[in-house]
């Protein structure tokens, strides 16, 4: 007894006397981006920095939190962002880009990772007219839309380091979460085409979508030139829980008219009983896997993200 209660003194003392950043020293909050004070999920990939220390989101990031129309041409490898007046367009890894028709030059550059195409953040959105600040004490990237500027609007910080350039996430790891939604040869606003009064339709290795039905499911098309093979990404759908005018029910009923189209049928009665057990923002959902004879559906949700599903080939 008298050793057990020596040792406990021993360790007491030794707590005491280590300073406190000897505890949790190494732990280090995960990148985020804030856009007028407001927190943005990324609902299945998050934003990373690169080699060159640079923030890069996935395209969907610009077309949903910023509300640019996107235009991803496969053929020359460029994305072209929109928004009001402005316009930039940037080539995939080519530092090189097009702000309003005038040649410019960054130190990074548009990328693809795991067949998801990321653009770097700072120079889209100060192209866009935003002001971007980068608060090192809460590892947060800090984004104010022009029209919160004119308004004497600041996005919300909790008073660490910030800068007007956000080139030092000290902790850049390449999280391997990538994401982006761009539709090769069509333009994608925050619902998949920029006319948000016109229905569009498309067929997706099999799969009818269809884009601005005023529901905005959210359709991640972006493996559709990809040639299919055993693993393959084939199509995500989301049910989004954040965006604007959302329709929960509808954006349900979409997703399943979908999945009806190619997925065994009892398959689909399961993975839609699942889906529905998410129907507020702050459930979750843990990920799960379903198949049929042809493909695996991947379904799952964090607190506060959206409800994300993914079709691969067996």
């Amino acid at each position: 007894m008298k050793k057990v209660l020596s040792m406990f003194t021993a360790i007491l003392v030794l707590v005491t006397i280590l300073p406190a950043s000897s505890f949790g020293a190494t732990v280090k909050m995960p990148l985020r981006v804030e856009v007028n004070g407001e927190r943005i999920y990324f609902p299945d990939a998050q934003p990373f920095a690169d080699k060159n220390q640079r923030v890069q989101v996935p395209v969907r990031f610009v077309s949903e939190a910023l509300g640019a129309d996107v235009n991803w041409k496969s053929a020359t490898k460029t994305v072209t962002v929109v928004l009001d007046s402005d316009s930039i367009i940037l080539t995939l890894d080519k530092k090189a880009y097009t702000l309003n028709g005038q040649k410019k030059q960054m130190d990074t550059a548009a990328l693809r990772k795991e067949s998801r195409t990321f653009v770097p953040l700072r120079f889209v959105s100060e192209g866009l007219g935003a002001t971007v600040e980068w608060d090192a004490a809460i590892n947060t990237v800090l984004i104010t839309t022009s029209d919160m500027s004119a308004s004497g609007s600041n996005s919300a910080s909790t008073g660490g380091n910030s800068s007007t350039d956000p080139k030092e996430p000290v902790d850049s790891e390449n999280p391997k979460e990538p994401a982006n939604p761009t539709n090769p040869e069509k333009p994608t606003g925050p619902n998949g085409g920029s006319d948000e009064d016109t229905v569009k339709e498309d067929v997706i290795h099999g799969f009818k979508v269809y884009y601005n039905t005023g529901s905005k499911l959210s359709i991640d098309d972006d493996g559709k030139y990809d040639k299919l093979k055993s693993g393959s990404f084939v199509l995500g759908l989301r049910v989004t829980f954040t965006t604007k005018g959302r329709d929960y029910n509808k954006q349900v009923e979409e997703m399943e008219a979908v999945l009806r189209q190619q997925v065994e049928s009892k398959t689909v009665d399961t993975i839609m009983a699942y889906v529905k057990k998410k129907k507020v923002r702050g459930d979750i959902l843990e990920t799960k896997v379903f198949k049929d004879d042809t493909y695996e559906i991947w379904v799952g949700s964090q607190e506060n993200e959206d409800t994300s599903l993914k079709i691969y080939m067996k």
